[in-house]
């Protein structure tokens, strides 16, 4: 039975020996009959660990209630599940291609990501991050050789030509989806504190990660601490999440950039219906500028900064409206 799918029947066999086999010394070949069915050939580690004195389990055995393997099973390892945002998408011929999956869409667990615990009883996985119908980028080579996969053909939402190749952007889910995600969010981290450890981001993470589920206690075997809010990491690194009266998110209808003059420009998607309150922290907390900013005929508008040390500052923008209320870091050279 699968690990993932109680309705599949899954089988495995393994090759041992008291010796090492090498595929050169000892050519191995292996024959599947029947329709619709898979295979994978890997090589796997003997070694093993144990749960208690008497029972000794291998990192790589699985079930339908403990499926988090090697490496993700290791306490030292920051492992990653998926959770579905994206129900479909529309592909590069204008076809909407539907992938929900059963049951809520709203950004909860995924039902192919494995669950915890380790082997040895350590919670997995440790965070979560979107993993369904995710856009990336598609290897130019590999469009070239499955040029006629209808699946591939499906799968793509845009492509270009450059240098005399094409390079594509399609759709793929899995936690191997996720993980970048992850991976590129603690990098961006890194940037802010260099000397962040695992355990580290795996404290950042037990603080500041959003719960899905608020019907499970956090961690869990489900969704570890949570899925990964990356911003909020970020203020908590930066020590700015205490400050009062800033905010853990950003504002979706607003962006600011700084000028070389000491200028700040706030870029409006639309303009605001009242008044928006602007506030300047230095890293300590402490407000260095504020100002009630009216809305103007324009979408843009200029905020003359005091003389500031060179550094990362935070701005909180305090509106009526949701668009525009939110926090945002900027670097001032």
């Amino acid at each position: 039975m699968s690990a993932f799918d109680a309705g599949t029947t899954v089988l495995d066999v393994a090759l041992r020996g008291d010796t090492l086999l090498r595929a050169t010394a000892y050519p191995l070949a292996f024959t599947i009959q029947g329709s619709d069915a898979e295979a994978e050939a890997r090589l796997v580690s003997s070694e093993s660990v144990f749960i208690n004195r008497d029972t000794p389990a291998p990192w790589t055995d699985a079930t339908i209630f403990r499926n988090t393997l090697v490496p993700g099973c290791f306490p030292g390892v920051v492992t990653v599940g998926a959770t579905v945002h994206r129900t479909g998408y529309v592909n590069i011929d204008g076809q909407y291609v539907d992938n929900s999956q059963p049951g809520r869409n709203d950004g909860v667990r995924s039902y192919y990501s494995s669950i915890g615990p380790a082997v040895d009883g350590t919670c997995k996985p440790d965070v979560m991050a979107p993993g369904n119908n995710v856009i990336s980028s598609c290897n130019s080579f590999y469009m070239e050789r499955h040029v006629d996969s209808v699946h591939d053909r499906e799968a793509l939402v845009s492509c270009f030509d450059f240098q005399g190749r094409t390079y594509g952007w399609n759709v793929n889910t899995g936690t191997s989806m996720s993980a970048p995600v992850v991976a590129g969010a603690v990098a961006l981290w890194l940037q802010a504190c260099p000397t962040l450890t695992a355990a580290d981001v795996k404290r950042v993470l037990a603080r500041t990660a959003r719960h899905p589920d608020t019907s499970l206690d956090y961690p869990n075997n489900y969704y570890g601490y949570g899925e990964i809010d990356v911003y909020r990491g970020l203020l908590d690194i930066l020590g700015l999440d205490a400050v009062p009266g800033l905010s853990a998110s950003q504002p979706v209808g607003v962006s600011v950039s700084l000028l070389s003059s000491g200028q700040m420009v706030l870029s409006f998607v639309r303009r605001p219906l009242g008044p928006v309150l602007f506030t300047l922290y230095r890293l300590d907390g402490v407000a260095v500028c504020s100002k009630r900013l009216v809305p103007a005929d324009g979408l843009c508008q200029s905020v003359a900064l005091p003389p500031l040390p060179a550094g990362v500052y935070a701005v909180q923008l305090s509106s009526s409206e949701s668009d525009f209320t939110g926090s945002l870091l900027v670097r001032v050279p």
